[in-house]
């Protein structure tokens, strides 16, 4: 019974009609509950609150926060305005009987429409977004045992390390746990002095061994808003880790979600600039961290780096710009060239790269790619460009950038998946290319 209410999925057609059911008759309900002789003016109080904090709200998201209204879904709009029209509705007949000694059991009895209504509404949020698939999914049993980063084992160097190829799992096998480990540290950024918050960091159950495999690593980015967390929260990437290292004797590659942005709202356009020297941290700082770190594989070709939206972008200019520091690029839904928050080219250009267009062209993949069709440049680099059916933005970037890439040499993968700009797109994608990373990587 239990497994049937956790794979009760949260989004998707049936969820979309029965939630519409749902919200419709708490609605009606609800209207129909409360009393005839204070109905209209508790319905225009309660809508009138409603349409004046949704306003502020639209106007902090927008003014304050510099989000573009296309990157609001309309669900998402709608979600919220049931889930306040309704709380007002319940709080202002509530109030209009304060004067009463106790509540009526109608006034009780008035709390469950309420309630559906705003199940519904963040139902129908999360199905914009598509960060929790099911109901098992909003308490999930973490596939991984959580540590702190002093809890895990000094590095051991050359002399302690084989090369995967080396490596016997069953005379080898010695100390693997069952699970991997996950554990959050703050990487030094001696060469670029970027401030980036905690990486989010995943280590499989091989590299527990004696001795230590050196592993590839997969560097993951998330978006804006974002933060390190929702790679492994909401984008299962240890379930994606755990899927494959089943497989594979324990061996999986080392997975690092790394801060691209310095805050949850910060868009430093993944750039050097006097806003932080992005690009060296993610090009010189986190790779030779891992590297001494966590025994990573010293050749970097067998390494990945990628991201969603905003971390998509991210990585494909770090790929573009320094194309033998990663030998693979995930771009998951990311943007045609790298833009503020505003979409302000000029703006950009003036504020992340001295104003000089040259120097923006000489940073932007797109450019980069027509200045190097002919030379060879990134015939040693693969880019995954994947973006869901319904994001149509994301899907005409990516092949456009696709093409120029295919033109300079490099190996491309274009994917279209099920979904939009959301989690459940990129859940997906980062599925369906983890296993060709892994064995990219030399797994």
């Amino acid at each position: 019974m239990l497994d049937f209410l956790d794979s009760i999925p949260l989004y998707g057609t049936a969820t979309t009609v029965v939630c519409a059911v749902l919200g419709v008759l708490a609605v009606v309900v609800l209207v129909l509950a409360l009393p005839k002789d204070r109905r209209t003016r508790i319905l225009v109080l309660a809508s009138g609150l409603t349409v004046l904090v949704s306003v502020v709200a639209l106007v902090v998201v927008l003014v304050v926060l510099s989000v573009p209204l296309s990157e609001i879904p309309v669900g998402t709009m709608v979600g919220v305005v049931l889930i306040l029209w309704c709380l007002f509705l319940g709080v202002v007949d509530l109030a209009s009987h304060l004067d009463r000694l106790s509540t009526s059991w109608r006034r009780v009895w008035l709390t469950v429409p309420v309630a559906v209504a705003v199940i519904v509404g963040l139902v129908t949020v999360n199905g914009s977004y598509r960060i929790y698939p099911d109901i098992g999914s909003l308490t999930p049993d973490e596939p991984y045992t959580k540590v702190h980063a002093d809890q895990i084992p000094d590095a051991v160097g050359a002399d302690g390390t084989v090369a995967v190829r080396d490596w016997n799992p069953p005379r080898t096998s010695r100390g693997m746990p069952d699970v991997g480990t996950r554990f959050s540290a703050t990487i030094p950024a001696p060469a670029s002095g970027f401030q980036a918050r905690p990486a989010q960091i995943y280590l499989p159950p091989a590299w527990f061994t004696v001795p230590r495999p050196r592993l590839p690593v997969v560097v993951l980015m998330p978006g804006i808003p974002g933060s390190p967390d929702q790679w492994f929260d909401e984008g299962q990437a240890a379930e994606v880790s755990q899927d494959y290292q089943k497989n594979h004797h324990g061996l999986s590659p080392i997975v690092a979600v790394v801060d691209a942005t310095g805050a949850t709202w910060n868009n430093p356009v993944c750039t050097d600039s006097p806003r932080g020297k992005v690009r060296t941290y993610l090009d010189q700082d986190v790779p030779a961290w891992l590297t001494d770190r966590l025994d990573a594989d010293p050749d970097r070709a067998h390494w990945a780096i990628g991201g969603l939206s905003y971390g998509g972008t991210c990585a494909l200019q770090v790929g573009a710009n320094s194309p033998r520091g990663y030998g693979t690029v995930l771009d998951f839904s990311g943007e045609r060239t790298p833009v503020n928050d505003a979409g302000d080219h000029a703006a950009t250009v003036r504020d992340f790269f001295g104003g000089s267009e040259d120097a923006f062209r000489a940073a932007n993949p797109e450019d980069l790619f027509k200045a190097h069709a002919d030379d060879g440049r990134y015939r040693h680099l693969r880019i995954w460009f994947v973006a869901g059916h319904s994001d149509q933005g994301a899907v005409r970037d990516l092949s456009a950038l696709a093409q120029l890439a295919t033109a300079a040499g490099a190996d491309v993968t274009v994917r279209k998946v099920p979904g939009g700009h959301d989690f459940g797109t990129w859940r997906t994608a980062l599925k369906e290319a983890f296993p060709t990373v892994a064995e990219q990587g030399g797994l």
